[in-house]
Parts: structure tokens; sequence; C-alpha cells
């Protein structure tokens, strides 16, 4: 019995459980069916006030459209172009005062040259509201109401004005980033780095919209927009790049070629490194590795051993020991006629060879370190195709000047100078210097010591003589229609040279110098003899019709006389020690013609002082003659 009474009360309770669920569910049934019928009932709202919106507002600007602080509401779209080309142009007068620390600067946005395209600012103000998409317009019509829908202001700035306006502002405001950086102490001791700082740049674009609202609101200053610039490289970036190379360039490295090795230390080693953005590499850098544990994805800073260091430091140590060297093309000049003397290419160590093997070795675990030096073909400087690209094929101008064959020092420098002025050439634009083309005139190349004028004296010295080339060269120059940047003329006027028409000429100065104006490459040929050198100019005849008027002298002041007692000359008697030389001023004109038309026109001035005329002036006492004996009768 009682098992049935228990099974009963078990079905009750299960019947009641089904009724609470079906009950529970009719009731979520019709608060769904009461939550569409209420959205139904909102969108047919929204959509019947979005539809009596769009009747209100046919063909206008909806409401609270604006652009910057202009309202362009319940407008047409050429209202609206017609009321912001009158508001823009006469607000955009109004200057405003831009700060930046105590800074000030007043500026109007007309200074910019703004081009506004105010149709296309009223076309996007129209399209507000008129989306694609229903409920996207309609969204943004009932957003309107609650609050202000902005357009863009579309402006461009004459970027050239801008700049122009902005360059003062950017002088204060602007402040390049520096990386940190890692350099070679001056004794190559060690590598330093250096902290590097941020940048700050103005911006131009911010501050032009600033400009133009502050205009159209009535705000009178405004703030430069500044933003920062973050170095690439910090510090740590750099002491990683740092403890990569001082590693590196920890252990001598021997370099072998043939029976030949020579010791690179790690002094010499340091001085290989320059040091590179990650993302500025070439291919062919030879690297060193960075430790994978301090990489990151960033730009680094990567230690390279550099192909230019090693052929300015590496490669002379082993001198002409490796391979051969290139021979340069060069010209040679017979009876006027130009020719061309092929380049050799040479052999010589491959210094991207050896940075590559440098740095195999700087990053290998062995105790004793070697490399073994490759050789490739090295090609000359001046190759035949760089002569024959010149397109010298005559002479342009030409001058020589004669001296005496009784002193072998002086016709000795006289020869040495010349042969090495000889086969110059200075390319169109490029600056002559004597000096920089051969250099000191020394023992050490032959030199010997002969006269040389020093203020009003003629004394020894090595190079004496080498003053007769530079004349020369001077006035083939002036032949040539180049223009002469530097010429002196010497202290004591010289009569075998054309009046006013000499160049002097030492070590380190005064020097000689021209500039090469015409349109081609010119070729300085020289010629000696043991009575004349002559200095030649060939290239391409320019068509110059060129005058040198004869020099003048301005001035003129005699020789100044002293006379010195000799108690050696009997009295009465005078005796010319040194001959002495008058000095002045003396000028001559250089007119460059071309087609009759002045293409160049300069005068030439010379300051020459006296030299003292030395006279020796007899003082011995004449004797008496004695009387005459009597004649013996």
């Amino acid at each position: 019995m009682a098992s049935g009474a228990q099974q009963t009360s078990q079905r009750k309770r299960e019947l009641s459980e089904r009724r609470a669920q079906q009950h529970a569910q009719q009731l979520r049934r019709i608060r769904r069916q009461r939550i569409i019928f209420g959205a139904a009932a909102l969108v047919m709202v929204l959509a019947l006030l979005v539809a009596l919106d769009l009747i209100g507002n046919a063909g206008k600007i909806h409401r609270g459209v604006r652009v910057s602080a202009i309202d362009l509401s319940g407008k047409t779209k050429a209202q609206a172009q017609s009321y912001l080309d009158t508001e823009l142009a006469r607000m955009q007068k109004r200057a405003v005062t831009v700060t930046y620390g105590k800074q000030k600067w007043r500026i109007a946005p007309a200074d910019l040259g703004l081009d506004y395209d105010t149709a296309r600012i009223a076309e996007d103000a129209y399209q507000v509201g008129r989306g694609p998409g229903i409920l996207q317009a309609s969204k943004a019509r009932i957003q309107s109401y609650f609050k202000p829908q902005s357009v863009m202001l579309r402006v461009t700035p004459d970027e050239e004005m801008m700049n122009a306006v902005y360059g003062k502002i950017m002088a204060k405001t602007d402040k390049a980033a520096v990386n940190a950086a890692v350099t070679l102490k001056e004794d190559a001791s060690g590598f330093v780095v250096s902290e590097g700082s941020d940048g700050t740049a103005l911006e131009k674009r911010t501050l032009t919209n600033m400009l133009i609202f502050a205009d159209i609101t009535g705000q009178k200053t405004v703030t430069a927009p500044v933003k920062r610039i973050s170095r690439t490289i910090d510090r740590a970036t750099a002491l990683v790049a740092q403890q990569a190379a001082t590693k590196g360039a920890a252990e001598t490295i021997t370099a072998h070629y043939g029976q030949k090795s020579w010791d690179l230390e790690p002094t010499l080693l340091r001085k290989l490194f320059v040091f590179k953005l990650s993302n500025n590499m070439n291919r062919a850098d030879a690297q060193l590795k960075l430790p994978a544990e301090k990489s990151s994805s960033k730009v680094s800073l990567v230690p390279v051993v550099s192909d230019e260091a090693v052929a300015r430091n590496v490669i002379p140590l082993m001198g002409t020991t490796v391979g051969t060297p290139p021979v340069p093309a060069s010209f040679s000049v017979s009876g006027g006629v130009v020719s061309i003397i092929p380049s050799k290419n040479g052999l010589g160590a491959d210094p991207q060879k050896l940075s590559t093997e440098l740095v195999a070795q700087m990053q290998s675990a062995k105790t004793s370190k070697s490399i073994t030096v490759v050789t490739h073909e090295v090609e000359p400087s001046f190759t035949t195709a760089k002569a024959r690209a010149l397109g010298i094929k005559e002479r342009i101008a030409t001058f020589t000047t004669t001296f005496p064959d009784d002193n072998e020092a002086r016709l000795t420098n006289i020869t040495l100078l010349a042969k090495a002025l000889d086969g110059a050439v200075v390319m169109p634009g490029a600056e002559f210097s004597l000096n920089g083309t051969v250099g000191e005139a020394d023992a050490a190349k032959g030199y010997q010591e002969a006269g040389v004028i020093v203020g009003d004296k003629v004394e020894k010295e090595v190079g004496g003589g080498i003053c007769q080339v530079n004349t020369t060269l001077f006035n083939a120059a002036l032949y040539a229609g180049v223009r002469i940047t530097e010429r002196v003329n010497h202290s004591l006027y010289i009569n075998s040279y054309p009046l006013g028409r000499d160049a002097a000429v030492s070590w380190p100065e005064p020097d000689f110098k021209f500039v090469n104006t015409l349109d081609h490459a010119i070729l300085i040929v020289t010629n000696s003899t043991r009575t004349t050198v002559t200095v030649s100019f060939y290239g391409v005849d320019p068509g110059y019709s060129i005058e040198l008027s004869p020099g003048t002298w301005l001035s003129h002041t005699p020789a100044p006389v002293k006379k010195v007692d000799d108690p050696t000359l009997p009295v009465g008697t005078e005796l010319v020690q040194k001959s002495g030389r008058a000095g002045g001023k003396v000028e001559f004109t250089q007119t460059v013609m071309k087609n009759g038309v002045v293409v160049l026109k300069r005068t030439f001035t010379s300051l020459y002082i006296p030299e003292t005329k030395v006279v020796k002036v007899g003082k011995k006492p004449t004797t008496p003659s004695a009387p005459a004996a009597p004649k013996a009768n």
C-alpha cells in the first residue's frame, strides 16, 4: 500500500512541474511578442520621423551639420557653397597669434595660400543622413538632433607659402633626432657610445587647421603643435653594437700571402669598423652578428667591417708585395697630335673578400686567427675610356720663356717641375692648383739649392728657379682664356719676362691657381731644354680671341743707391757691385672675346719693390810721384 501511495504522489509532482514549465514558456512567448510588437512600433515611429525629416529637409543640408564652427543647417548645396566662400574669405584675413614658449608670431590663414574646396565641403555636408543604407542614414539624422555632425574642412595650403610662413617657427620648434652612436677613440684604444637625443617637429597641417578654426571661432591665440621625433637608435641599442665590435677586435689576426704575413692588431682592427642601421644594410656588408638574446624587431645598430676602411688601413701595409699596381691612361703629344697611352689593369688585394674573412675570424672561437689574402683585378682610376671621353684633340694655348744655361742647379729644378706638371688634366669647372698638383719642391725629389727672391734680396733655397715654370704656366693660362683665381708677382722686377706677367710660387704659398671655365677638359703639356721651358694647353678650341695689353708702369721708383767705401780702390774710383732694380706699379689687361663679344676682361696689377744699387767708392790714397833726377853733365 505504501508503495502505491508513493507512486501516486510522484506522478502528481511531475504533473505539477510540467504545468509550471508550460506556464513559464507561455509567459516568455507573450513577452517576446510584446518586445517584437514594441520594436516594430518604434521602428515604424522612427521611420515615420525619418520620412517626415526627409520631407522637411528635402534638397537641404540636415540640421546640426557644420564644418568647423560654421553651421550649414537648412541650406541647399549651392547656398552652403556660397556661404562658405564668403565666410572663409572674410575670416581668413584675421591674424592669430601663434606661441611656442616665449616666442610669438602673428599669422593670418590667408598668408598660407589656402585653397578651400567649398563645393566638395557642401556636398559632404549634404550627404550627412543620406549615406548608403537606410539604417546608417537614419542613425545620422537622429544623432544630429542630439549632437552636431561635423564634416571635414577640405583645404589645401600652398606648400611653398606655408613653408615660408612657418619657417621662423620651425627654426625654434624643429630639432632633428640624433641617434645614439658608436665612435672610435682618437687613439683607437676602444669605442665610445654617445647618448643621442629625440627630436621635435612642428605639425604644419595641424597648425593650419588650428589657425583656420581659431579664425572662425574668434580665438586669438593658439599654441604651436609640436610632435616628438623618437631617435631610431637609443643608448642600449648602441651599447650592444659597441660590445660586439669590442669583442670582434679583441685579438690579433694574421694575414698571409705566399711567404709574407702581416699581423693585424686590435688597434688596427678597430679602425675597420663602421656602424650601420640594420634597415640600411647592403647584402655585401661584412657584418658582425649581434647576440641573439639581445636582438629585437626594432632597428638595430650593426658593426660592419668596411671595404673602404680595409683598403685604406690594411692593403697599404702590404705595399707592392701583393699583386701588381694598375697603370692609368696617359696622353702623349708629338707634332701637335694628341695620342692616348692605354691604361692597364693590375692585381691587388680584394678588400671585399678581406672584409668577409676578417669578420669570420673575429667571430671564430679559434685561439689562433688568420686569413689568406685573395687578389682581384684592379682597374686604374683613370681608364682609357675616361681619357677618350675627355675629347682632348688640339692645342688651344702655348707660351715659352727662356733662361741662361749657366746654373746647373736651377736647370735641374726647372726640369723636375716641368716633368711633374706634364700630363696634368683639369676637368671643366675644376680649380687647378700648381702646389696641389706637383707638391713641395724638396730635396727628397731631387730639387737643389738655387737663387730665389726673398723680399728685396736674392738668397739660395732648395727649389730655386721653379718660378720660371710657374711664370710660363701663368702666361699659357692667360692665352687659354681660363679664369685665374690666384697669382702673386715676384717682389722684384725680372726683365726677362713680359712686363708685369711674372708669377711667383713657393711652398705652401704663394700658389698659382685657375678655374677651367671652358666646356672641355684641359691637358697641360710641358717641354724643356737647357735654355727654354714651354707650357701648352690642349683640349677643344673654344673659339676665343685673346688680347694682352703691354705692361705699363703706373708708377716708377728708381733703384736707390748705396755707396760703400772700399779702401782697396783708388780715390776717385767707383765700381758697381750690384746693379739694383727699379720698382713701382705695373698693370696689363687681358681681354677674351668670342664672336665679337667680350667673354672675360681683367686687369692684373703687379707691385715691385726697388732693389738697392750698391756702388763701391775708392778710398785708397794715391802715392805722389818722386822728383826727376838731375841730368849729369
